[in-house]
């Protein structure tokens, strides 16, 4: 016959402290899989033109558009793109008009960095000092093939149709894009980093900027 076990002789202290471990494991569990799903956040930071750029653009025979002058001005809001037609004619358009001509695909890097002509008025824009009005990334450099004059040095005044200006090469184009970055006002923000946590205890950090 089994002898009775008498439940008074348990130790109540060791009793509550196992259950409290219990608990706690439970408790830790729980929130690691309700964890697992929430965000991770970085840091970015975010330079914002406080200078402006007009840009003089000229249409080609073929149909095919270069930029021949840009200068700085001093506010962004006064930003102009002036589009010099192969008929004479001019057209200009504000930063807001000009920034509906650039697409998606106009902000793709180019495999042949030289060359910009598949991307059309879009591609130019982008990837000349006007781009930096519209949100590229002021580390990277302009592209010299969007440019009328090249990588040559001349600064003096020319006339086109209807227009007088001073050439702009791609080397004064990153000089300009150096006056723009600094005189740029950074901010910073937080988002979400895709992915999250994994595993029980796994998490990550970054912070980074805008390409």
């Amino acid at each position: 016959m089994t002898p009775f076990r008498s439940f008074s002789s348990l130790n109540p202290v060791r009793t509550l402290r196992r259950g409290s471990l219990y608990l706690a494991m439970a408790a830790a569990l729980a929130a690691a899989g309700c964890g697992s799903n929430e965000p991770q956040w970085e840091s970015v930071e975010v330079q914002e033109p406080t200078k402006g750029v007009v840009s003089i653009v000229r249409e080609k025979a073929d149909g095919s558009y270069e930029v021949v002058s840009e200068q700085i001005v001093e506010s962004k809001d006064s930003s102009r793109v002036i589009i010099e037609r192969a008929d004479g004619t001019t057209q200009e358009l504000t930063l807001d008009m000009a920034r509906t001509l650039v697409t998606a695909q106009d902000t793709v890097a180019h495999k042949q960095p030289g060359s910009h002509g598949s991307h059309g008025m879009g591609g130019l824009l982008w990837y000349s000092a006007m781009g930096y009005m519209m949100g590229r990334n002021m580390s990277q450099p302009v592209n010299p093939g969007v440019y009328a004059g090249g990588s040559a040095n001349s600064a003096a005044p020319r006339t086109g149709g209807n227009l007088k200006y001073v050439p702009t090469t791609s080397s004064q184009g990153d000089a300009i894009r150096n006056n723009l970055s600094g005189t740029a006002r950074t901010t910073s923000y937080q988002r979400p980093v895709s992915g999250g946590r994994t595993g029980f205890f796994g998490r990550s950090s970054r912070s980074g900027g805008v390409s």
